[in-house]
């Protein structure tokens, strides 16, 4: 695996709970909340668009945050990644991470 690689499985997970979220009260304990709001369709694309950028948000900072370039939490450290197949994926997350998350790839 690839850091760009890596970086696009956090991708596909932030559209999956997007979608999750979005997608009525049988899929997630969020989804029932949100449903049990009773939004009309223009709030919730309003709402869709919040989370959006929250998970944007939480994802681009735990990568950049694996890489030593933002803090997880109060550590503010430069973290080894590696795969199964022990490639190191650290180090060289900002860029695609930036790309997925800020360059509407995401």
């Amino acid at each position: 695996m690839t850091p760009a690689e890596f970086v696009a499985e956090f991708v596909h997970l932030k559209r999956r709970l997007l979608q999750t979220y979005m997608s009525g009260p049988n899929l997630s304990a969020v989804g029932a909340r949100i449903a049990s709001l009773k939004l009309d369709p223009d709030q919730t694309n309003g709402l869709q668009a919040v989370l959006d950028g929250a998970l944007t948000d939480a994802f681009y900072t735990v990568l950049t945050a694996l890489d030593g370039e933002a803090s997880l939490g109060k550590a503010h450290v430069r973290y080894q990644v590696y795969d199964d197949g022990g490639n190191l994926l650290s180090g060289e997350l900002e860029g695609p991470a930036y790309d997925a998350f800020h360059d509407d790839a995401s």
